[in-house]
């Protein structure tokens, strides 16, 4: 049984996702007047839910590194984006907002021409979790300190303190990302951090990493207005790639697998955690996405702070939840679909044993 704080991070972690798209894509980043209470506002959000993909590849190792590969994972997966994607096309099409042709409404519903890129990214992973979980597993002992502490130098401290892609990680977005996030995962339960690490212990490091975070940033720009008068944007330390992002996603890991609420087991909890996904497939639909997100927050930079705090937040939440809602219905559904298909495999083998028999 997966563990309550797993499933809590999930949820928490989406609403980093939503969080960083409306700030981001929303536009209002790009519209605040640098070094004004807005502004600091506005990154601080932004960079406490910069570890949103860190904590989702992390919790993907976790659960799967030292599992055996299964194939079903990503037909049921690639189904998944298939309906999510499809329903809403035709949702969004019966509400007026497209006049899409039901061809190319299918078309753009497929996994590989999806503009989700963690989609596409993470049903690429799933292909290469059998290489994953081989190499997780044969680590043991000092070899697997060994390994986790080079490859953190290797994929995160090298690449950020040079400002250089030497992986190929493309900020974290792609891939190859995910699966050093994946291994890294995977290394964290074999080394059983979550027992040697108390939770006091984690708390403190997290505001520690949090306030590194958040200073690197805009202390730092500080400090070049300062020397130069001029305003230079400065976020090397806080791309998914960073050290100091990666240390968050793993502190919050192994914080929340401290959680034991056995109450979230309940059916209907369960159903909710299942549809958290659905939330990223809806919002960042191509069609949802710019009726909700693109550009549609830059007006807010132009009204007080306190009111522009208190819509950024509404906003947040009401996109979360309507997608969440929705997820829900569409999970009803999916999840049919897969136990009618389930009784159909059933009576087939069934048919053929009978042919077989006569």
């Amino acid at each position: 049984m997966r563990k309550s704080g797993i499933e809590i991070l999930r949820a928490v972690a989406m609403l980093m996702v939503v969080t960083l798209h409306v700030l981001g894509a929303g536009g209002i980043l790009n519209a605040l007047e640098p070094f004004t209470p807005k502004y600091y506002f506005a990154w601080f959000l932004e960079i406490i839910s910069m570890c949103a993909v860190n904590c989702f590849g992390l919790i993907s190792g976790w659960l799967m590194a030292q599992k055996a590969a299964d194939y079903r994972r990503i037909l049921r997966f690639a189904l998944q984006v298939f309906f999510y994607t499809f329903c809403i096309w035709i949702l969004t099409r019966l509400l007026g907002w497209h006049t899409a042709s039901w061809q190319l409404i299918l078309k753009s519903s497929l996994p590989h021409n999806t503009p989700l890129w963690y989609a596409k990214s993470y049903l690429l992973l799933l292909f290469l979790t059998p290489v994953l979980n081989a190499f997780v597993m044969s680590l043991e002992g000092k070899r697997l300190k060994w390994y986790f502490a080079v490859s953190l130098i290797l994929f995160s401290l090298l690449p950020t303190v040079s400002a250089k892609d030497f992986f190929f990680f493309n900020g974290g977005y792609n891939v190859w990302w995910l699966a050093v996030l994946y291994v890294w995962g995977g290394m964290l339960k074999k080394l059983k951090a979550d027992e040697k690490i108390r939770a006091w212990q984690l708390a403190i490091a997290l505001v520690c990493v949090e306030c590194a975070s958040y200073l690197s940033k805009v202390l730092t720009e500080y400090l070049i207005f300062q020397k130069t008068g001029e305003y230079t944007a400065y976020g090397k330390w806080i791309a998914y790639t960073s050290p100091l992002i990666v240390f968050k996603a793993m502190i919050l890991l192994l914080l929340c697998l401290k959680i034991r609420a056995g109450w979230l087991d309940r059916k209907c909890f369960r159903l909710l955690f299942a549809s958290v996904f659905g939330v990223y497939l809806i919002h960042m639909n191509y069609v949802v996405n710019g009726r909700w997100i693109t550009n549609k927050y830059i007006a807010y930079a132009s009204i007080p702070g306190r009111m522009m705090a208190g819509y950024l937040v509404i906003r947040i939440v009401q996109i979360y939840g309507i997608s969440l809602v929705l997820s829900v219905f569409l999970m009803l559904g999916y999840k049919g679909i897969l136990k009618l298909w389930e009784k159909l495999m059933v009576n087939y083998k069934d048919v053929k044993k009978w042919r077989k028999k006569v």
